[in-house]
């Protein structure tokens, strides 16, 4: 049933009008409920009259406006964006551009685009018309903005075509409206130009860049396979990302500006460290923003240059500069207290992996400097026997490889196992495991993840344990994390650093120092350079045992450069045969 209409006089005036009711499915793209349109008389008979003439008409128009609505209805088959007036503006300025481009050489004669210009006056707001004063033909439904929309909707529509996009009606309006806009300008030029005139347009940079219409999500999957990132690194990315175009109000990454990134960085310092801001809220957009940029996806990073303010540093009351904290090993009483605990019995309730897990990975820990979940990912093929470098001796080494799970840099190194591990039966604990995991069993997996392995997830425990139970609770200490640091505080004054770097995993200062590799006697001689645990006095391997080692007396000196990894000698103090001497060789 077609909408009502009949004869309606205002009140106030007395003059007649036309009045017809908008169907709902076009209330967005036409902007209005209800056209009105004034017969301009308050004589009834003649408002009959021109009422019939204006019906014609508007039944003519609507017709012209319901065959562009069909092309103009949101694209199921492609995603749907929400627009911005910037946005809108930008899209007009690529039609812009577009049709100077194609007439730059060969514009034409003046009058024509004169003639165009004419054409599109209806379409435009009454400011921008060459006639203000000019009003809108009598009988007329259609004026600004539904005349942009008969005009140039199918254009606007190509448009989003090409960008693979969809957008709402209410939105395609407002891409018409400045579609119309963005066409006069470019009437007014091309009418210059074939006068002869080819001088810039000074208005011609109004226009915004040009906007992917793409979701960062849409993105991500080539980022991953292009960088590679860790799945834990992936992880607290997207979390970052999802963060920061929440932030925003959008997920465009063609949309973000300079401000943005600065807004970002203002909001965030107020909510978490300037050192998270730092590593992860805004390194991981300006990684992700770089490979849009190199892969042309993006003209720019709006991250270059954006750098965390520096912290001011805290006073007293004495006006002198407060200590910045900062994360610690374990003191000796504290290593202690937690290796004794490993030595307790566990709970019936607790899992047989777990119940390795607290025996084994602290001391493993303690002796190899490796990361916790280096150490809980460990496979019992991980274990074995390595040779020297003269090819003389056997010895026990740990395989840390990222075939294992995670491993920072990458690469795959040896540690030798320390005596006091081997001691302490160790190697019995590996060849009796009933997994060829060590600490978790892969059967009983739930809702894990490559960003949260079991492996994360026993070192998780593991730091709940040292903090709940052994009450280990000092901020500046990190539960699993504090070994690392111990192992390094304990040997660098004692092993040259390129060395400890090849145990430990850390990254080389110098890229030539990543060649070559550390043996397993070099890195023997280096972990037993960590005197055994004991607790009250007692060891848990006596020193006359610990004599037979054939490392006892003996002095490692392999040329690294030019100076030798180990400057001093294991011996046992005839003082004392429960506690280890170190003597300079």
């Amino acid at each position: 049933m077609k909408p009502q209409t009949r004869l309606w006089r205002r009140p106030e005036n007395g003059v007649f009008y036309y009045r017809k009711a908008v169907p709902d499915r076009l209330r967005n793209l036409f902007g209005k409920s209800m056209i009105q349109i004034s017969l301009r008389t308050n004589d009834e008979a003649l408002a009959a009259k021109r009422h019939k003439k204006v019906a014609d008409e508007v039944d003519k128009q609507w017709r012209d406006f319901e065959s562009i609505a069909k092309v103009s209805s949101p694209n199921a088959n492609r995603p749907v964006f929400s627009i911005s007036l910037s946005d809108a503006v930008s899209l007009s300025g690529e039609l812009y551009r577009a049709i100077l481009a194609l007439h730059e050489h060969d514009p034409g004669k003046a009058s024509d685009w004169e003639r165009k210009l004419v054409g599109i006056q209806s379409a435009l707001p009454r400011q921008d018309r060459l006639d203000p004063n000019k009003h809108i033909p009598f009988g007329s439904v259609f004026g600004w903005p539904q005349m942009a929309i008969i005009q140039f909707g199918s254009m606007v529509e190509a448009l989003l075509v090409t960008k693979q996009i969809s957008v709402s009606l209410d939105d395609r309006r407002r891409i018409c409206c400045e579609a119309a806009k963005a066409m006069a300008q470019a009437y007014k030029v091309l009418a210059r130009r074939a006068s002869g005139d080819w001088s810039p347009d000074p208005m011609a940079d109004r226009f915004p860049r040009p906007v992917a219409f793409v979701g960062w999500k849409s993105w991500y999957p080539d980022y991953c396979d292009n960088k590679l990132p860790e799945p834990s690194s992936q992880k607290r990315q997207q979390g970052v990302l999802s963060a920061f175009f929440k932030f925003l109000g959008h997920d465009i990454p063609g949309r973000v500006t300079e401000m943005d990134a600065i807004g970002w960085m203002e909001h965030r310092l107020t909510e978490v460290s300037h050192a998270t801001v730092r590593k992860a809220d805004l390194a991981h957009p300006k990684s992700f923003f770089a490979w849009a940029v190199a892969t042309k996806r993006l003209k720019e990073n709006p991250f270059v240059g954006l750098h965390v303010p520096k912290v001011r540093k805290l006073r007293g009351e004495d006006g002198r500069p407060i200590a910045k904290q900062k994360m610690r090993e374990y003191h000796l009483h504290e290593a202690r207290q937690i290796l004794a605990a490993t030595l307790e019995p566990v709970s019936d309730r607790t899992s047989a992996q777990f119940a390795a897990a607290k025996r084994w990975v602290p001391w493993l820990c303690a002796y190899t400097g490796a990361r916790v979940g280096e150490i809980t990912q460990l496979r019992q093929a991980d274990i074995y026997e390595s040779s020297s470098r003269d090819q003389t001796r056997k010895i026990w080494v740990i395989l840390i490889t990222p075939e294992a799970g995670r491993v920072k840099d990458h690469e795959e190194r040896e540690v030798a196992i320390h005596p006091h591990l081997i001691e302490q039966g160790f190697l019995d604990f590996v060849e009796a495991s009933p997994t060829q995991t060590l600490f978790f069993d892969p059967k009983n997996a739930r809702n894990g993840s490559s960003a949260n392995p079991q492996s994360a997830k026993v070192g998780e425990r593991l730091a709940a344990w040292i903090r709940r139970d052994l009450k280990i609770t000092d901020p500046r200490i990190s539960p699993n994390h504090a070994w690392r640091h111990r192992f390094r505080s304990e040997l660098k004054m004692k092993v040259q650093a390129e060395v400890l770097d090849g145990i430990d995993g850390h990254a080389q200062a110098a890229e030539g120092r990543e060649y070559g590799r550390v043996w397993p006697d070099v890195s023997l001689a280096a972990v037993s350079l960590i005197p055994p645990f004991g607790f009250d006095g007692r060891e848990l391997m006596n020193a006359s045992r610990l004599a037979t080692l054939a490392l006892t007396k003996q002095i490692y000196e392999v040329e690294w450069g030019r100076q030798p990894i180990v400057r001093s000698e294991l011996s046992i103090d005839p003082e004392t045969s429960n506690s280890l001497k170190w003597i300079d060789a």
